[in-house]
């Protein structure tokens, strides 16, 4: 949660990126999906 005008600010930022195809698969490289919903995430 920002705590300034200027964290605000960076945040909304973020809605702006667009990754591409190499930047998606090294994400998923380092965290892999955990597999279907919702028996995965069942602890």
């Amino acid at each position: 949660m920002p705590t300034s005008v200027t964290q605000l600010e960076q945040a909304l930022t973020a809605g702006s990126l667009k990754l591409d195809v190499a930047q998606l698969a090294r994400l998923d490289e380092i965290f892999p999906p955990m597999g279907p919903a919702p028996e995965a995430y069942a602890w």
